[in-house]
């Protein structure tokens, strides 16, 4: 409940005094909300800048992939939440006693609301992806097409969570310290619409929420697991290797030799790591055996692999050199992944704090708005943490991405120089 002594009204007043008095608490609380929204500002002018900037580089330099699309179209919808979803919210704390647009009110709960659950989704199908990509190398991946597909999918999915709800919003009558004046709020309440919808809202969005986690959560283990095994194989692969070695050079250096008739009969034989040189001879007695240093190199564990080499000999004599063939380990791109993930965990620890006050308490921005000073701006920003996602995804491509810094210096200096000359 609001307190003021600026105004001093009686019961009769006029609705030019009632005006002017519901203007006057809108400016109280708008003074005392004042961290709130620099907090909205903040995120108003880096969001709009980077997310600009990463959808130029990456429309510009960046091949075609699923992963460009995704970054694109979080790109998109982030610039959507700094440039409309923010300056939204700043206009409902600027007039928290003198809203009476009802139906501006509605849009701009689509308009806060949309973009963020789409980011949402968006994050899980990316996680999707990056857990087919390293989990199932060998499998076709992700065309651009199908990126495209699943983006459209998102906006679905945060659309079926958002229209249905716009009811919820509406204006609201707001108590003063005067019980004879009453101020009007855009808010969710459940005074002036049905109750049943509004429970059906708190499950949606944390079913929603749950569901989204769990395939996030379980992508992203399974993707460590893959990549802990992959970074242990590679640790015992040149141990492994040396042991073979070692164990196929005493094999190879015992002579083979086999007479009969005074033509001699070479055999073949199998060596994983070195090469054989075999000479042979019609009417020799003997055949010479030479080790030759290995000519095979590996890049994966070979034993794992199965590398195998095999010598033959032709009737001609001519001398045959072992060829030895391997599977060929592939790197795993880790670095996106990293990214990606990043990403991910951010988005987790923004969403958390709203969808906990939201379910809290039915009256959302009024049970914050009931405290005072810093008490009554942590709740707000708690509220308005969601859109934090739409800032940080410029500074952890930076962080994340050599190639994404490097065309940032690229521009940067061209700017300057056309500036500077």
């Amino acid at each position: 409940m609001a307190t003021t002594n600026t105004v001093s009204l009686s019961k009769n007043v006029t609705s030019v005094q009632m005006e002017e008095y519901l203007t006057s608490l809108s400016w109280e609380k708008m003074a005392e909300l004042s961290p709130s929204i620099a907090f909205l500002s903040v995120l108003i002018i880096l969001g709009v800048p980077g997310n600009t900037l990463i959808f130029f580089i990456y429309w510009r330099y960046f091949k075609a992939s699923s992963t460009r699309v995704f970054v694109l179209s979080m790109a998109v919808v982030d610039l959507l939440t700094s440039a409309l979803s923010c300056s939204s919210l700043i206009i409902e704390v600027c007039f928290l006693y003198t809203f009476v647009h009802p139906h501006a009110c509605q849009a701009m709960f689509i308009i806060a609301r949309l973009p963020v659950v789409t980011s949402g989704w968006l994050l899980v199908f990316v996680a999707l992806d990056r857990r087919h990509r390293i989990c199932q190398p060998l499998r076709r991946h992700m065309s651009p097409r199908q990126a495209l597909y699943l983006v459209l999918v998102s906006v679905a999915l945060a659309s079926a969570t958002t229209f249905p709800f716009f009811p919820l919003r509406n204006i609201v009558m707001v108590k003063t310290d005067k019980d004879h004046v009453l101020g009007k709020r855009c808010d969710i309440t459940v005074e002036f619409s049905s109750p049943q919808l509004k429970t059906a809202e708190s499950l949606t969005l944390m079913l929603t929420l749950i569901f989204g986690l769990l395939l996030m959560i379980s992508s992203y283990v399974h993707i460590g697991y893959k990549l802990h095994r992959q970074k242990s194989r590679n640790q015992m692969a040149p141990h492994t290797e040396r042991q073979d070695q070692k164990r196929e050079l005493k094999e190879s250096e015992v002579p083979i030799k086999i007479v009969e008739n005074d033509i001699s009969t070479v055999m073949s034989t199998t060596s994983t790591s070195h090469g054989l040189i075999v000479k042979a001879s019609a009417t020799s007695e003997a055949v010479e055996t030479t080790t030759v240093p290995p000519t095979v190199e590996s890049t994966g564990p070979s034993k794992q692999d199965g590398c195998t080499a095999t010598v033959s000999v032709g009737s001609d004599g001519k001398t045959t050199k072992v060829s030895t063939r391997g599977h060929v380990g592939k790197k795993i791109p880790s670095r996106t992944t990293l990214m990606m993930f990043v990403l991910t965990v951010t988005a987790i620890v923004s969403y958390v704090p709203y969808v906990i006050i939201s379910n809290l308490d039915d009256d959302e921005w009024g049970g914050c708005l009931e405290k005072t000073g810093w008490e009554m701006n942590s709740c707000m920003i708690a509220l308005l943490f969601v859109n934090v996602n739409s800032i940080v995804n410029p500074f952890i491509y930076s962080f994340c991405n050599p190639t994404f810094r490097a065309k940032c210096r690229h521009i940067f200096c061209s700017v300057r120089q056309r500036f500077s000359g």
